[in-house]
């Protein structure tokens, strides 16, 4: 009786011991990943601003402008961004306290409501000016690569197009 109850013991121990190993490797893996797909190989034209250079083949003095256009976009609307992000996160901590504060969520929603109706006006503005950088055979292009890139639901290039890379710490992000 006495060898069959340490074999038992034994077999016991080796599954306990296989199974953590096998849990190990499983939480190992799924942590390491990143959170999101590395970006696709990028040409020397990566990008959305390559993207709008390929499609509605700017000069040289049009990207300058479309640069210049973006990253007074980004800055302008960076707050907005950040303070929504801000506030949909205090929104969900709430949601799990003891004691939730309906008010104060829907202060904040209200809040979150009004910030990305200004949003929605930069981002309008925004393509208004890229507009008008662009030739009627550019603007015709512009109208359908956007609204290309609004139907997929995406802040990035259309399906099947290069996906610009991700940020750099203090640059805005691209997508």
């Amino acid at each position: 009786m006495k060898f069959s109850t340490n074999k038992i013991n034994l077999v016991v121990v080796l599954l306990i011991t296989l199974n953590a190993l096998t849990l190990g490797s499983l939480w190992y893996t799924l942590l390491s990943k990143p959170d999101f797909p590395p970006p696709p190989p990028q040409d020397k034209q990566g990008g959305i601003l390559g993207l709008f250079e390929r499609e509605l083949d700017l000069n040289e003095e049009q990207l300058k402008e479309f640069r210049i256009i973006r990253d007074k976009h980004f800055a302008s609307t960076r707050v907005l961004v950040d303070d929504q992000r801000e506030w949909k996160r205090i929104i969900l901590e709430e949601a799990f306290r003891f004691n939730s504060d309906n008010n104060l969520a829907d202060s904040l929603s209200n809040l979150i409501g009004e910030n990305q109706s200004e949003l929605e006006i930069a981002i309008y503005n925004h393509f208004l000016e890229m507009k008008a950088l662009c030739n009627d055979a550019q603007k015709e292009k512009l109208a359908k690569l956007i609204l290309e890139m609004a139907e997929s639901g995406e802040q990035g290039p259309p399906p099947n197009r290069e996906m610009p890379p991700p940020p750099r710490n203090g640059e805005p992000s691209k997508r």
